[in-house]
């Protein structure tokens, strides 16, 4: 895949985005680049320097940079220093583009089992009906209403424990049986 040769207009957090610069009136040899990405509403931004090769600015941002970066609008500013041994130093303002940050594909996805998922549904769904906010529901294909909430209790102990399994955890249960006391 050949490396882009202009600023990137999107950015997905996590994921690496590289892009070559050619400058006519920047040398490599005599001038760095280097890049701010700044989110436009405001926040601490990042500061990234260009490596070179064959009279080329190479600019990498690795999953390590990008990660850091919440979704959003940003500005991508782009600039030289004189890196000329005269003690003098000259920085000049090259690009400047607005960049969009897409959020990370692992935030995006939910990353819980089934067991967890349907697990949580039967919880939320026992509330509710517990507290009257709700007069009938459906997880998993199966209807539940207030008269359900001994068969949805012995649900969430079945999926609690599926869960537990999953998660390593080991569950002992102990019984015990109480004479009756009469």
């Amino acid at each position: 895949m050949a490396t882009a040769t202009t600023e990137p207009l999107e950015l997905t957090a996590g994921f690496t985005s590289n892009w070559d610069k050619t400058l006519a009136d920047y040398t490599t040899t005599l001038y760095s680049l280097k890049y701010t990405l700044t989110p436009i509403a405001g926040g601490a931004g990042i500061t990234f320097t260009a490596t070179t090769s064959a009279g080329v600015f190479n600019l990498r941002l690795t999953p390590a940079i990008t990660s850091a970066l919440a979704e959003g609008m940003y500005q991508l500013i782009g600039y030289v220093e004189d890196v000329a041994t005269g003690g003098e130093t000259t920085t000049d303002r090259v690009s400047v583009t607005r960049v969009k940050v897409n959020a990370s594909v692992t935030a995006l996805t939910d990353q819980r089992t089934y067991a967890e998922l349907t697990l949580a549904d039967l919880q939320a769904t026992y509330s509710k009906l517990a507290k009257n906010t709700i007069s009938s529901a459906t997880v998993n294909g199966r209807n539940y209403t207030k008269i359900d909430l001994q068969i949805l209790r012995g649900e969430i102990t079945f999926w609690q424990t599926k869960v537990n399994a999953e998660q390593g955890k080991s569950v002992r249960g102990i019984a015990v049986t109480f004479k009756n006391a009469s």
